[in-house]
């Protein structure tokens, strides 16, 4: 009988006479093992789940605190190493008691910067059966938990399976805190490994108001893929543009003057922004949550391109032209009446 068996059904309560599955009472009972490992050979833990854990003991060891892991990541904004492979929050210790006779209450606070190796017996019980299902509602330190270590894929390991369980993530935790840290941990992973496709898809699932403004602008700047009139508006506040009559009263013929101007001036259906000659500064920026990075991953120093005069002074000029553009248009109509 494998540790998980349990999952499949709800237990009675003769057979949960033990509070907590300890290394010495283990194996005495219902043929447990000391190890949580057996769990992994049983499909209970969807096979993609089982595969982003970390693991620090045990057959299925894959996290090690003192394997010097260096990898670097550079491009023509900006560069960062990381070196180290600290104790994930999220690593699972197999040698830890777990119980499920008192299992915490799912949704039950287990408050800021949750480890695996903090939480209590139960409430390593309640995490556990959660990874079974990792769609159920449960309290938000439990996903941050899983979320800390799909972070770590995103920097060196399966990033793209990662991505793919953040996105699942994210539709059913709502959770302020957790959507803005997965927003940005999966623009920045898109960036750092060069992978434009993942950006786009990225981009199509969360949209571009979510996103952390000037991290979008950097990985847009990095794919050369230029600014939408849609992103043009976003962005008006932040330029200064404060004329917003037409905007708000002729909002598609506002776009659609937009685009026109985009195609008589850059024969592109976007801002090629990636082409203006700029000299960017520089600020930290907060991208990841997982609390064992460095400093230097967790918060890199990155190019400030919304700040940039040049930048904005062609964005405020896209949206003043457009505007006088607009104006003669209804004008014109007017008279024809």
């Amino acid at each position: 009988m494998g540790f998980f068996d349990f999952l499949k059904g709800a237990p009675k309560e003769k057979e949960i006479s033990n509070e907590i599955i300890t290394e010495k009472d283990i194996a005495i009972r219902d043929n447990f093992s000391k190890d949580l490992v057996p769990s992994f050979e049983i499909p209970i833990i969807p096979e993609k789940i089982r595969k982003l854990m970390w693991i620090v003991d045990g057959k299925y060891k894959n996290c090690n605190p003192d394997e010097n892991k260096k990898v670097l990541f550079e491009n023509e904004l900006f560069r960062i190493e990381y070196f180290g492979c600290p104790v994930e929050p999220s690593a699972i210790f197999t040698s830890l008691p777990v119980s499920f006779k008192n299992r915490s209450n799912q949704n039950e606070s287990i408050g800021y910067f949750p480890t695996y190796k903090g939480l209590s017996p139960g409430q390593r019980w309640t995490y556990l059966e959660w990874l079974c299902d990792i769609k159920k509602p449960i309290d938000i330190g439990y996903v941050f938990i899983f979320y800390y270590g799909l972070e770590r894929h995103l920097v060196y390991g399966d990033y793209k399976e990662a991505m793919d369980a953040i996105l699942l993530l994210r539709q059913y935790h709502k959770n302020n805190s957790f959507q803005s840290y997965s927003n940005n941990s999966l623009i920045m992973s898109a960036v750092l490994h060069k992978d434009k496709e993942a950006r786009l898809k990225i981009l199509e699932v969360i949209g571009s108001e979510s996103c952390n403004g000037n991290l979008l602008l950097i990985a847009k700047y990095l794919m050369r893929v230029g600014l939408s009139e849609d992103e043009i508006i976003l962005l008006s506040n932040k330029v200064g543009f404060k004329n917003k009559r037409f905007l708000k009263s002729h909002p598609d013929l506002f776009k659609e003057k937009i685009r026109y101007l985009l195609n008589s001036e850059f024969e592109a259906s976007t801002f090629p922004f990636y082409n203006l000659e700029a000299k960017f500064g520089t600020k930290e920026e907060l991208i990841f949550a997982n609390i064992s990075f460095p400093h230097e991953i967790r918060s890199p120093i990155l190019p400030l391109i919304k700040e940039n005069e040049a930048f904005k002074m062609s964005i405020h000029k896209i949206l003043s032209r457009s505007n006088e553009l607009v104006k003669r248009d209804l004008a014109d109509r007017k008279r024809s009446e």
